[in-house]
């Protein structure tokens, strides 16, 4: 199953809510697009919404950055959990800006280890570290 086991995703589909309210982020019930590389993760994405009886998301099995690259729809949130060793992980965020896929004020928040530094990129907001999960937040302010 990859890096993880089926009680560690358990896992994190109950605290990855508890860690984005804490960052100051909480689900409104607007419509939720995750696209999963994995078939496994994939799977177990479609069964957690089958038993949370939702209709606001929409699970894809892909490549996130064919995803990026071909979708024309802009964002208020962007969640972003690539495996830490992605090797184009820092190429996410330019992406994202690149393509225009976030809307005015939106938030855009990446999920990696303490080896990247995304201070520079002029989108940048703040780093918030919980032991050895970092997580970048980024903005699209109003122009």
């Amino acid at each position: 199953m990859g890096r993880y086991s089926s009680r560690t995703l358990v896992c994190q589909a109950l605290v990855r809510p508890l860690v984005l309210n804490r960052l100051g982020f909480a689900a409104d019930g607007n419509k939720v697009i995750s696209v999963e590389k994995d078939s496994a993760h994939y799977a177990f994405i479609c069964k957690v919404m089958e038993l949370l009886k939702t209709d606001k998301c929409f699970p894809i099995r892909g490549d996130v950055f064919k995803f990026l690259d071909s979708t024309r729809e802009k964002f208020d949130f962007i969640f972003a959990d690539p495996p830490y060793a992605l090797p184009n992980l820092a190429d996410i965020p330019r992406i994202i800006f690149e393509k225009d896929l976030l809307k005015e004020d939106g938030i855009f928040i990446l999920e990696h280890g303490k080896e990247n530094n995304f201070e520079d990129n002029p989108h940048f907001i703040e780093r918030r570290v919980y032991g050895s999960v970092n997580f970048s937040i980024f903005s699209k302010a109003k122009d």
